[in-house]
């Protein structure tokens, strides 16, 4: 599994390198992060088959391509290996030594550049502890609770904020995936223009772009399979809602 994941990330870095694309530029098309698609190339994580039908169609190349045939098998063999060195030294030893020198500087940029992929594969990740308060409903609510406290692990360092939450849901795709760890800040705002917010009313969480309208907020979600959610605001005295701004996010190392 550990070989397969490794060839898995080699092609998908030589496809985003022969597209073109930075490790970026590869993350917003899948719409994930520029760690994630690092530790694809590296054979930390295997891309999964949901993950590499998307990447056949960015690619334009067959899945099959992603995958080891019997022919490369056979060529990773110790006589196969040994047969190509031989076919190097024979052409090697034809050239005149102007030529054998280019050979040599070629031969050496590419160890050089073999040795930095180990290395990189081999990098420990950095990784970062917050704490996460409950799940915030990506969809139609989700209980909320203070005392629902988790510790987690993150690939980049956090933003200053006042509480963290884990996302539950797919109604904010293709920003915020189901899993996604998401930064809040008790802003003050009094009035909302389409802000990402958590939303907490009474047991209920949501994260939604909030609106202000007359006597109202609207929650609105950027997947369009979903309804907007009207709420009233100025609350009653009996109900009772806090608003946080979303000042970042990112993704939760399992």
């Amino acid at each position: 599994m550990e070989h397969l994941a490794l060839f898995i990330g080699s092609k998908i870095r030589q496809y985003r390198k022969q597209s073109g694309m930075t490790q970026t530029d590869l993350a917003d098309k899948l719409h994930t992060s520029k760690q994630t698609i690092s530790k694809y190339e590296k054979g930390i994580i295997k891309a999964n088959q949901d993950v590499l039908f998307k990447l056949v169609t960015i690619f334009n190349v067959s899945v099959d391509d992603f995958f080891p045939t019997e022919t490369s098998l056979a060529t990773t063999s110790p006589d196969a290996k040994n047969g190509t060195v031989q076919a190097i030294n024979d052409k090697v030893v034809q050239l005149h030594p102007e030529r054998q020198e280019i050979v040599l500087e070629v031969a050496t940029e590419q160890l050089k550049e073999q040795e930095e992929e180990a290395r990189e594969i081999h990098e420990p990740l950095a990784l970062y502890s917050t704490k996460a308060i409950t799940e915030l409903a990506a969809g139609l609510g989700y209980s909320y609770d203070d005392n629902d406290i988790r510790t987690v692990q993150v690939e980049e360092e956090p933003p200053r904020h006042d509480i963290a939450s884990i996302v539950n849901g797919d109604s904010m795709l293709p920003d915020y995936e189901n899993g996604d760890i998401v930064y809040l800040k008790d802003t003050g705002f009094s009035s909302y223009s389409g802000q990402v917010c958590a939303v907490a009313i009474n047991d209920k969480s949501y994260l939604k772009k909030v609106y202000t309208e007359d006597n109202c907020l609207r929650l609105v979600s950027i997947n369009p399979k979903y309804d907007d959610i009207i709420i009233d605001f100025p609350p009653s005295a009996d109900t009772h809602i806090k608003i946080y701004a979303v000042v970042g996010s990112g993704k939760v190392v399992d």
